[in-house]
């Protein structure tokens, strides 16, 4: 936005106001019709000074309407309820605002599409492009590519959202820098139209989405705007499209290549919308999410907690709490519970309590956390076994199986605060292990085996090379292969 278009009309509170907005740090500032009108809100704003007025509830959040000055285009504004004012101007955090097309109806939204950034991560552009090299000329030629499908998944119980990429390349005459550019976007498109609400929900999935793609929350993309499928009045096209914008995430000087560290779409395909609905149900976690790509290789002690507490949670997701027990132990347990249960309901008082207290520590009786690692590790052996060989190589191969006791020590150890306890250059390993571990229980239960290999080499940045043919685990060596075959 230019100067100009910061500006304009709006409502709050059923007052009006002329707004200016600061996209810079990302703030709205409602500036009253009149000098009488600051002058009472400036008294207002003494009245709340003096006893701390504490009500223990979230801050709420306000969408107000306003109206871009000279343009007559609208603009929605979600701003955080917690305004600081100077001389009766308050000044708002605005969370999210969307450009909209004039008369756009926001309780009938067909989908988001996002557009470049973390996209063109997600799907090369690099594949509509064709480069010709000559002795005398260099030509880049742009095909038209029809949009990728990556599935379908249940938004809702009456709502399915279809999700795919469509790469295109734009001209531009007058840059000569950079003459020809293309760029992916990533559309969810819903069967049936939701509210703005519905909106945010699903925003939320995309991001969270990417974020779990990249394992780092500074997710950027160029452009992010709401779908509407039907023609609006004053619009001649079928399609009309409204812009959102967020407040920028940080950046560090380093993010560059580590960014290139992807799951990408070659490795999901349609199993895409599977991922997706894993997020939208809330079986995945981000807690151990980093905030930059640089931070990636950090392990501090809270990261760590996170991975472990991550891993607990995708082992009981796929495999149950008693995978590991005596289908005898299961039912024992189950009676006691019962019992226990039976006898709290014939008790009142403390003793109810106490009762109902040892039926969930029964009931949350489990294997130790090095029996599940370990367990985890054999059901996907096929698949870590070549991360594990390049952790653990050579003289260090023995190391392998000792990793579910030292990762239950380091558990126990932080989870505990234990003041014997020390992390040792190997339990940076260890947690590394953890970490892709718990990617792999997520992706091998709609992905293939090599698929997810691919995926894991890609975001944590291996440089393997598994071929089509990878079998078994083992990594295909093409130099090794065609020594053999001269020979």
């Amino acid at each position: 936005m230019d100067d100009f278009e910061k500006l304009g009309f709006t409502e709050y509170e059923g007052k009006p106001y002329t707004y200016f907005f600061n996209e810079e740090i990302f703030r709205i500032i409602l500036i009253p019709k009149s000098v009488e009108e600051q002058d009472n809100a400036y008294f207002k704003q003494l009245e709340t000074f003096g006893p701390d007025k504490r009500k223990n509830e979230w801050i709420p959040n306000n969408v107000i309407r306003g109206m871009k000055l000279g343009t007559h285009s609208e603009i929605l504004f979600s701003l955080l309820d917690n305004p600081s004012t100077r001389n009766g101007i308050a000044q708002y955090p605005v969370n999210w605002c969307i450009e909209l097309p004039m008369n756009a109806d926001v309780s009938i939204i067909d989908g988001i599409e996002v557009i470049g950034g973390d996209a063109n991560r997600f799907y090369s552009p690099n594949h509509i492009l064709e480069k010709e090299f000559k002795t005398d000329s260099f030509s880049v030629k742009a095909n038209i590519k029809e949009s990728v499908d990556c599935g379908t998944f249940d938004f809702d119980d009456c709502r399915k959202c279809t999700v795919s990429v469509l790469p295109y390349a734009s001209v531009k005459p007058y840059d000569y820098e950079k003459p020809v550019s293309a760029t992916t976007q990533v559309r969810f498109e819903l069967s049936k139209p939701i509210n703005l609400e519905g909106a945010r929900k699903l925003y939320q999935d995309i991001y969270d989405l990417f974020m779990y793609l990249s394992c780092r929350s500074n997710i950027q993309f160029d452009t992010i705007r709401l779908i509407w499928k039907r023609p609006i009045q004053g619009y001649p096209k079928n399609h009309v499209y409204g812009n959102i914008h967020f407040p920028a995430k940080k950046k560090s000087i380093d993010d560059e290549n580590k960014q290139k560290q992807f799951i990408s779409s070659e490795h999901l395909s349609k199993h895409t919308a599977d991922l997706v609905s894993f997020i939208h149900q809330g079986k995945v976690g981000f807690q151990f999410i980093c905030d930059t790509a640089a931070k990636r290789n950090s392990y501090p002690p809270s990261r760590i907690i996170a991975i472990c507490t991550e891993f607990e949670r995708e082992f009981r997701n796929v495999y149950g709490t008693d995978v590991l027990r005596h289908d005898i132990y299961k039912e024992t347990k189950e009676e006691i519970v019962k019992l226990l249960d039976s006898k709290a309901d014939d008790e009142t008082g403390k003793k109810r309590q106490y009762i109902k207290s040892f039926s969930r520590s029964v009931s949350n009786f489990d294997d130790s956390y090095g029996q599940r690692v370990r367990y985890a590790m054999e059901q996907n052996e096929t698949i870590l076994k070549p991360f594990l060989d390049t952790f653990f190589r050579d003289e260090l191969s023995e190391l392998k199986e000792g990793i579910p006791d030292r990762l239950n020590d380091i558990r126990n150890g932080l989870a505990h605060s234990r003041l014997d306890f020390e992390l040792t250059p190997v339990n940076l390993s260890d947690i590394e292990v953890l970490e892709i571990l718990t990617y792999i229980i997520v992706l091998q239960q709609f992905l293939e085996p090599l698929n997810v290999q691919k995926a894991i080499n890609d975001l944590f940045g291996f440089h393997l090379f598994f071929g089509d043919d990878t079998k078994n685990g083992e990594i295909n060596e093409p130099e090794k292969a065609e020594e053999e075959e001269t020979t």
